[in-house]
């Protein structure tokens, strides 16, 4: 699959990977959420040249109803992207929800209000929810209808709890109003309350408004208008925004590394270190937030996260991480997070060049991001100054943007100062001329 190029820039090599409006070949669509009504997306295309990214103009983008799937409340009048009225705020509420009453199979909730300053529940335009689904999950059971529903009545359930590592969902809604948002009313259903939501968090706007649980046999009213001293979620990030709308980059809960081929093994392949960033283009750490599988690799006396260490720890330890496997068909390095995460870049170190058969080391990879396939291709590691393990340095960036671009650079190559190159329209280092391109 041909969807990026492979920038080597004497040994920098970088890959973007951005979403255009023409679809690529071999990838199903990938959803961005669930809803009672999907709508289609985009899909990734190539960026033939970094250096043309980079420097082109910021484009309007599609508004948010054409790139993810959403739900459209029944009988809302507005739409996000409606341009006829004039909407002075737009407010995100976020409910994380943390556990129910006890049942292991399901969780439920009856209705959920959020009341402007006329006492009276705003217009939901859109409801969506984190981590992704397998089935359709209708939404306009949580703003229609009774306030404690009976069996007879329509209520809004899915299965509980989330699939690990996974520890909660994120119910988001999103508000166009001139209105000020006041309270929340949260209603449990009248049967089977175990199913009923206990503790849950509400984010407004990226404060932390309220944390706790709610009772199983009645409402409860949180009010909203109090912004004081309060917290904003570490472990949340919203769509990114920018003058043109959001940004369609999508937060996953999985990261899947297929390894391909090696150099000179067809049994056996082996990596120096992984390093993943995240939407800020700083160092995420996976060995405190996520759970990591090397699976159909054989047995290695070494785990996994060895070759997880992060940026700034000591390179005198590389000799000893160094990570060897069995290459099979379905080899591959599978990265689950506890929570949805934008990853805005991977950098692989693959092991240095040794002469004859034992060069195991990793040639092609593929990378999956939650259900799409954001790149394929070659990892370089041809250089002729083995003593420096930047030279087997790839950075595959999952989505551009200029100050992310920059501060990822600056972790996965330190001490090596980076520059845009307008003869060449790459980037490359000060201290080297020669630069090679790598087209998939």
């Amino acid at each position: 699959m041909r969807i990026g190029n492979v920038t080597q820039v004497k040994s920098q090599n970088i890959v973007f990977s951005r979403i255009t409006k023409q679809p690529y070949l071999g990838s199903m669509t990938p959803k961005l959420a669930i809803s009672s009504k999907l709508s289609s997306l985009s899909l990734a295309n190539p960026i033939r040249r970094p250096a043309f990214l980079s420097s082109q103009k910021s484009q309007p983008l599609e508004p948010l109803e054409k790139i993810a799937n959403e739900a459209y409340i029944s009988g809302s009048k507005s739409k996000f992207s409606c341009m006829n009225q004039i909407i002075t705020n737009r407010h995100e509420v976020i409910i994380r929800i943390n556990s129910n009453w006890g049942n292991g199979s399901r969780i439920s909730c009856s209705k959920i209000d959020i009341i402007g300053s006329q006492k009276k529940p705003l217009t939901i335009n859109k409801i969506t929810m984190f981590p992704i689904q397998d089935t359709i999950i209708d939404f306009d059971c949580l703003v229609s209808g009774s306030l404690i529903k009976d069996k007879d009545d329509p209520v809004w359930s899915m299965k509980w709890p989330p699939e690990a590592p996974l520890k909660n969902i994120d119910l988001i809604f999103d508000i166009m109003t001139s209105d000020s948002l006041e309270t929340i009313r949260i209603w449990p259903i009248s049967f089977n309350i175990d199913e009923n939501i206990k503790n849950a968090s509400i984010i407004v706007d990226k404060m932390l408004i309220f944390s706790g649980n709610l009772a199983n046999d009645f409402g409860i009213t949180i009010p909203l208008n109090d912004m004081m001293n309060k917290k904003k979620p570490i472990d949340y990030k919203p769509f990114p925004i920018d003058h043109f709308g959001i940004l369609p980059f999508r937060a996953i809960t999985s990261l899947t590394i297929h390894i391909m081929e090696s150099y000179k093994s067809s049994e056996r392949f082996g990596l120096q270190q992984i390093i993943l960033f995240d939407g800020e283009g700083d160092f995420f750490d996976v060995r405190e937030k996520a759970i990591v599988s090397a699976e159909y690799c054989g047995s290695n006396g070494k785990t996994i996260l060895d070759i997880f260490y992060g940026p700034n720890e000591k390179r005198s330890n590389e000799s000893k991480k160094m990570w060897q496997a069995d290459l099979t068909k379905s080899s591959r390095i599978m990265i689950r997070f506890q929570h949805p995460i934008l990853i805005s870049a991977v950098s692989i170190i693959t092991l240095r060049p040794v002469p004859g058969p034992i060069d195991v080391g990793v040639k092609k990879v593929r990378i999956v991001a939650g259900k799409n396939t954001v790149y394929t291709g070659k990892l370089a590691h041809d250089f002729p100054h083995f003593d420096d393990s930047r030279e087997c340095t790839n950075v595959i960036f999952l989505y551009d943007n200029e100050s992310v671009r920059e501060n990822v650079l600056r972790i996965a190559y330190p001490e090596k100062t980076m520059y845009f190159n307008p003869e060449n329209e790459l980037y490359t280092s000060i201290t080297e001329e020669s630069i090679v391109v790598n087209k998939i």
